[in-house]
This record gives structure tokens, sequence and C-alpha cells, in this order.
């Protein structure tokens, strides 16, 4: 997978530097993420998928392909490397569009925020998180501060994640047979898997504004990680701050590129040497500032575990929860810099 990250990291950064020539103008970054931009993005990936997927229903159609009285060797021969060009030059399209709207943001957020000090070029691990979610692809498994999310018993997530990359391996599949059944006596029924490729531009569009969004979550996410650190650092040196931030990226159940920064960034500053699974056994959560509890589960762009879901249940007040969540989304800085101000305090 590495090389598909160097390759990723390599094209943002390349489309970074053609935006610098770009007048748009944004006053902020909840306009900017906001703008219909990745609408508009996600109706080109839609015209990808359809374009991408009509020669080789082409193909499948007019050669018979799947003739099981008639097989023809040559011809699936054919058709398997056809599938094999245009499904790659589909995903290749589809990431280069990606890229190019990904450094777009990021440009766009160093314009407005010159002094969140992200480095879009020297900052290689936080490119290649953004690079991962748009390519979807898998964490690396790294195991730092005693964290291996491997080992760490909850297999709810990636049990979740493989029923959804099912879930777009049969899309297709699903649609034809329904196109195929609603046409079963129409004249049309010749043309149902040149309809059926609408579900690949549909899905192609709709996973594409999926990537995009959790790419700017994550970016609000590292904006408001470097404002805790800039504006709450002699309280995340104490202790048990610290540990409650190894207990919750533990929970996490995978490596996050921006939990891994900010305990970077406390490690300079502390050194620690906690065992997380010490810390577990230490009621630790009721020993810290319930809003900032309240802020770090609010902090991921991905479906919660069952482990998760019960700890913010403890941590009541979700109603404050669910507007953190709504504002990191939104990208309502106003009020996520009001909340670290006003409510976390030791």
């Amino acid at each position: 997978m590495k090389i598909f990250e160097t390759w990723g990291v390599h094209k943002v950064i390349y489309f970074f530097e053609i935006h610098q020539k770009s007048k748009h103008h944004y006053h902020n970054i909840n306009e900017l993420f906001t703008s219909k931009r990745n609408y508009y993005f996600s109706m080109i990936a839609f015209f990808i998928g359809m374009l991408m997927t009509l020669p080789i229903i082409y193909v499948e159609v007019e050669y018979d392909v799947f003739n099981m009285h008639h097989i023809n060797l040559e011809i699936i021969w054919g058709y398997i490397a056809l599938v094999i060009l245009f499904v790659f030059l589909e995903f290749y399209l589809l990431f280069l569009l990606g890229f190019y709207l990904l450094s777009y943001y990021l440009y766009y957020v160093l314009k407005i925020y010159k002094e969140s000090h992200i480095d879009a070029v020297e900052d290689k691990e936080f490119l290649a998180m953004l690079v991962r979610t748009v390519m979807e692809l898998p964490e690396p498994e790294i195991v730092r501060y005693d964290i291996n999310h491997k080992e760490n018993g909850d297999q709810e997530w990636f049990i979740w994640a493989f029923f959804y990359k099912l879930k777009v391996v049969m899309t297709n599949f699903i649609l034809k047979f329904i196109v195929k059944k609603a046409l079963t006596r129409s004249s049309l029924r010749l043309y149902t898997p040149y309809i059926a490729t609408l579900g690949t531009g549909v899905w192609d569009g709709i996973v594409f504004y999926k990537t995009i969004k959790d790419s700017q979550y994550k970016i609000v996410v590292r904006l408001v990680l470097l404002y805790l650190l800039e504006h709450k650092r002699v309280l995340l040196s104490q202790e048990n701050y610290i540990k409650a931030i190894l207990i919750r990226y533990f929970h996490y159940c995978e490596y996050n590129n921006n939990f891994d920064y900010i305990l970077s960034e406390i490690y300079t500053i502390t050194s620690f040497d906690y065992v997380v699974s010490e810390i577990l056994k230490d009621d630790i959560l009721n020993k810290v500032n319930n809003n900032f509890l309240l802020l770090l589960y609010a902090l991921k762009e991905k479906k919660y575990t069952k482990k998760e879901k019960l700890i913010i249940k403890k941590l009541g007040n979700q109603e404050e929860f669910k507007l953190l969540r709504e504002s990191l989304v939104k990208a309502d800085f106003n009020y996520l810099y009001y909340y670290i101000d006003s409510k976390i305090n030791d």
C-alpha cells in the first residue's frame, strides 16, 4: 500500500502548487468546505464511473461473453483484459480527481489559517493519512505508545468495513437483477446492462463525496488539535490528561495520524512513559474534565464501536456531544474554539 500512498502524496503536492495560481477567495473554512465544489466533483466522479463501465458492458452484450452454451476463451480473455484496463482507468481518474480537490482544500485552509502550522508540503504523514482516506486504503499497523490496535480485542469496526467493501461489489449485480426483472416483458430488456451502468456512476459519486467529506473532517480535527496544543498546553501536560488521550486513542481501533501527532507533541514536552494496559485498569475518565473527554470522543469521522458508544453514553451530555459533532462536520470554528476556551479547564 505504501507505493500508492507515495504516489498520492506526490500528486497532492503537485496539484497544491498548481492551486497557487488560483484566485478564489474564502472568508473562513466553513465557507470553503460547505461550497458546492464537492457536489460538482462528485458529479464528475459519477460520469467517470458510468463512462468507464460502458465499453465493458458493450463488449459483454455484443459478444455474448457469458453465454454458457458457447464458450469462447479468446473472447473471455479479451473481456477480462478489457475489464482490468477500464477498472484501472476508472480508479486512476477518480483518485486524480480526489487528489486535485483535496489539494484545493488544503491550499485554501493554509491561506485562511496561516498560523495553523500545517505544512502541506513537509508533513508527509498528515498528507498520507488524507491520501489513504481518498483512496479508501486501510490505516497502517503502527504500534506506538504501547498501543496495538490490532490486538485491542475490538473487531466490530473491521467487520463493518468488510461489509462496506462487499456492498460496493454487489451494487451492480443487484441493480442489474432489479432492472432485468422490471423490464422482463419490455423491448428495453436488451439494454438492461447499459441501464445498470448507472449503478457504477452513482456509487462512484457517493463514495467520492463521502471520502472528501471524511478528509475535510480530518483536516478540521488537526486544526482543533493545534488549537488545543496552543491554548491548553499546560493542561495537556498533566498526567491524567495524557492518560485520557492514550485511552481514547486505544479505543479508536486503528492508527490515526491526528492522535499520533498530538501525542508526539506532548511527548516532546513530558517524555511520558505509560503502559496502556495498566492505565485501562485505572478510572482515569473520572479524573479529567468531562468536556475534554466529549471533545476527544467527537474527533472521529468513522463509525463508532460498541465500546466507544458505551463510553460516550457514560459521559452524558449527549446534546453537547451532538453539537460538537455537527460543529466538526460544518467546520464551525467559532463554536469549537469557544468550547475549548470556556469549557475545558482543569
